[in-house]
């Protein structure tokens, strides 16, 4: 064999492997980019109808679905906030709330995490804001939750307008 042809052989069986190595390489399974508690945390409206305490407690806008964002560097990175109204009186938004972070924290120990640090702020006379971390496989995140003083509801004497902000962000390694 003359030389070019053993050079076209050897180009050829170097084209070879990066074919088959490629191909291995994008036919294994993708990696996880977020973890199945962030995906839950899409359809958090979803979930408040469920553990709305009462009648007493009326939802709004909580069908609308949080606003998203991801990006991939070296990790990626997923966020999403959640806002929706909340009208009631102070004793029924401190019972939502309660079972809001009770309910996320079971969403994410049922899909595998584990609970980190935990914060609970109280400065407004009641459950107006909570947090807590958690890890589960290679994705670990961070929950936030709060609602504002509210506004007093011109509708309804003793109840007020309330915005909750749930806002969930997570980095996958």
């Amino acid at each position: 064999m003359d030389t070019f042809k053993k050079r076209l052989v050897h180009a050829a069986s170097i084209l070879l492997v990066f074919l088959v190595v490629g191909c291995a390489i994008s036919n294994r399974a993708s990696p996880l980019t977020k973890s199945r508690f962030f995906s839950q945390c899409l359809n958090l409206g979803t979930v408040m109808d469920m553990i709305v305490p009462d009648k007493e407690v009326v939802l709004e806008n909580n069908k609308t679905p949080a606003s998203v964002s991801e990006t991939a560097a070296q990790q990626w990175r997923n966020s999403c906030t959640f806002v929706c109204g909340v009208r009631c009186n102070q004793e029924r938004i401190d019972k939502f709330m309660q079972s809001l972070r009770t309910e996320l924290r079971k969403m994410a120990q049922q899909a595998g995490a584990e609970i980190g640090m935990e914060d609970e702020g109280a400065e407004l006379g009641y459950l107006g804001e909570f947090g807590f971390e958690y890890a589960v496989g290679n994705a670990h995140g961070v929950v936030k939750a709060n609602v504002d003083a509210g506004k007093t509801d011109p509708d309804k004497p003793g109840a007020k307008a309330y915005k909750l902000v749930v806002d969930v962000d997570e980095w996958v390694h």
